[in-house]
């Protein structure tokens, strides 16, 4: 479970751009584009394309998280920035927690180490993008979700 923040229009709400998401114990999956999808480069490609980005449209656009609740800059940054986990991945007892080795658990969550004792996912040098397999049901101490790459890579167009 996480939460979703957006860019949004205060003039028309329904526009909006997805900034990226947070989920405990991950580090923030931060929505950028590429040159494939996006040639023109009109869309944030890295952390600090994001904060010109907001900063340019502090006017026009609120950021807001997938529950309407307005989220300031420096909160965003926190969230973004400021996130660590207080035990370490060496602390872990794999087998008990999650009934795999951590190589087990990385595999089954298309998972791998991150800064600050987080998880990230795996990210493909070449396009830059997450390593997510989509419609990929994934088990694990009897848990069970379905990844839907939607959530990861569109974005809303404006009308």
């Amino acid at each position: 479970m996480g939460t979703n923040y957006y860019l949004v229009n205060e003039r028309r709400p329904e526009q909006k751009l997805h900034i990226g998401k947070s989920s405990a114990g991950w580090c923030f999956a931060l929505h950028v584009w590429t040159d494939q999808e996006d040639p023109l480069k009109l869309y944030p490609r890295s952390w600090s394309d994001w904060v010109d980005l907001i900063c340019e449209k502090v006017n026009t656009h609120l950021i807001h998280d997938e529950y309407g609740k307005e989220i300031t800059l420096p909160r965003l940054l926190h969230i973004v920035a400021g996130r660590k986990h207080p035990i370490s991945f060496d602390e872990i007892d794999w087998k008990k927690h999650y009934s795999v080795t951590e190589e087990g658990f990385h595999q089954l969550n298309q998972s791998e180490r991150g800064p600050n004792n987080l998880l990230r996912h795996g990210v493909d040098v070449q396009t830059g993008r997450i390593i997510i397999m989509p419609d990929q049901p994934v088990t694990t101490t009897g848990a069970k979700w379905n990844v839907d790459i939607q959530e990861w890579v569109m974005y809303e167009k404006e009308v």
